[in-house]
């Protein structure tokens, strides 16, 4: 199975009162997109975007990511959400099978 890779990256609106700043991090394994909101807990000292990504990393090699993380003041990642139940690949599109576009012949 391939994993997951990270494709897109932004901050968006907490979704609580709790936490100090959010990111969306979007996934993607072949045609699927996933979207995981990393959330930080108040006071965060550190975080970016990048950190969003570090903390979604681990993640990658699951079969369906989890849909929101929260970090704690002391670091430690908790799954709020898990997986979306049921999710389906729709498998390689046809540009990932491999093959090369017939050449016109003149």
């Amino acid at each position: 199975m391939v994993s997951w890779s990270i494709v897109k990256s932004s901050a968006v609106p907490p979704r609580s009162y709790t936490v100090d700043s959010a990111y969306r991090v979007r996934v993607a394994r072949g045609p699927a997109t996933r979207d995981v909101v990393v959330e930080f807990t108040a006071p965060s000292s550190l975080t970016s975007v990048g950190y969003a990504e570090e903390v979604t990393r681990p993640y990658l090699s699951s079969a369906e990511p989890p849909q929101h993380l929260v970090v704690d003041v002391g670091g430690v990642v908790r799954v709020l959400l898990g997986p979306i139940e049921g999710a389906q690949d729709t498998g390689p599109s046809p540009r990932e099978t491999g093959r090369a576009r017939p050449r016109r012949r003149s």
